[in-house]
Formats: C-alpha cells, structure tokens, sequence
C-alpha cells in the first residue's frame, strides 16, 4: 500500500469532512486514514487505484485537491455545505 496525503481546497466544517470522506470510502483499494478540514490522508493498492483517481473522486465530491505548491484555502468556493 502507498500513502499519500492530498490537500483539499472548498472545505470549511465538519460536513465537509463527512462528504469527502464518505466519497474516498467508495473507491474500491483505498483505506481513509484521516480527513480534516483541508486535506486528507489515505493508504491505496496501487493495483487498484491512482492518485489521480482519488484527486477526481474529491472533485466528484465538489471540493478542489491542491497541487503541491498552491495555497491551501479553506472555505473558498468548492462543495462547502456552509457555503
């Protein structure tokens, strides 16, 4: 299993946690090892799964994944549900 830790842009509260953690449980190879308000860590079998899967998953779920480098901001746009 890998490990990758992707930061998750849209997000601002517990709701948000719960969406995006309720969409990466649906992906078939992943076990979701923590969400927080901005990002979240999973492990994934790669035979099963890309972090490009899991990045369109997050985006599926209305919330934009943070490409290494970019700012992370909480609550700006993205599937809040405090919106």
């Amino acid at each position: 299993m890998q490990q990758a830790t992707l930061g998750i842009s849209g997000m601002s509260c517990g709701g948000c946690v719960s969406t995006v953690r309720k969409a990466l449980d649906t992906v078939p190879g992943i076990r979701v090892d923590a969400v927080t308000v901005g990002s979240a860590t999973v492990s994934y079998d790669e035979s099963q799964t890309t972090p490009a899967a899991i990045a369109q998953v997050i985006r599926d779920a209305g919330y934009e994944p943070i490409t290494a480098g970019a700012p992370v901001t909480a609550g700006a746009g993205g599937g809040c549900c405090c919106g």
